[in-house]
C-alpha cells in the first residue's frame, strides 16, 4: 500500500540523516524520490544524497531497485561517472545513496 501523504522534498531540509549527513538543499525530485545538496559531517564536504519517497519504502520492488542502483554505480568506475560514498537506512526507514557532488 502505498503512503497517501504527498512527498514534499522541502520538508526533510534541515535534517540530519544518520547522524551524519545535513540537508541543506533540494537539487531535484521526482516520482521516486528526491536528491539533496547535503554536508557529510564526518568529512566535511558537500554531498549529493539522493533518497526513497517514504511511501516506496513499503514497496519490495523499489527498494530492491533503490538498492541495486546503489550497489551497481558504487562499482562503476569512469572520469564521467560519480562517486558513491556510501549506501543506508535510517531507523524510520529512510533509505539513502551519498554521492560526489557536481
Amino acid at each position: 500500500m502505498s503512503d497517501p501523504r504527498p512527498f514534499e522534498p522541502e520538508a526533510l531540509l534541515g535534517r540530519l540523516i544518520d547522524g551524519r549527513f545535513e540537508l541543506q538543499g533540494v537539487l531535484g525530485a521526482g516520482g521516486m524520490g528526491a536528491v539533496y545538496r547535503a554536508r557529510q559531517l564526518s568529512m566535511d564536504r558537500a554531498v549529493g544524497l539522493k533518497v526513497l519517497v517514504h511511501g516506496r519504502a513499503g514497496d519490495v520492488i523499489s527498494v530492491e531497485r533503490f538498492r541495486r542502483e546503489a550497489y551497481l554505480a558504487s562499482r562503476f568506475a569512469h572520469p564521467h561517472a560519480i562517486t558513491i560514498y556510501d549506501f543506508g537506512q535510517t531507523t524510520d526507514g529512510l533509505l539513502y545513496i551519498a554521492m560526489e557532488l557536481l
